[in-house]
């Protein structure tokens, strides 16, 4: 759960008690748009769990300039810059 962007960007069947009442939210939320739409917020906005966060930093994209950073980091850190 820390790794998704916001708590409302996933549902998760261990949230529910059964088969049954899950696939009753899932038939709301196609029914309701705004419900529907609340999953999606997270899309427009920037407010991220700092383990989506984490994730994203580290990402295969940004991996160059993360590995470069943190070395820069940890020679300022140890006093050789």
């Amino acid at each position: 759960r820390s790794y998704i962007p916001h708590p409302k960007s996933a549902i998760f069947i261990e949230d529910y008690p059964n088969v049954e009442d899950l696939a009753n939210h899932l038939k709301y939320l196609v029914k309701n748009k705004t419900a529907y739409l609340e999953y999606h917020q997270w899309r427009s906005t920037k407010v991220w769990s700092e383990g989506f966060e984490r994730k994203v930093y580290m990402s295969l994209r940004n991996l160059g300039c993360n590995i470069c950073k943190e070395v820069a980091r940890l020679r300022i850190i140890e006093g050789k810059i």
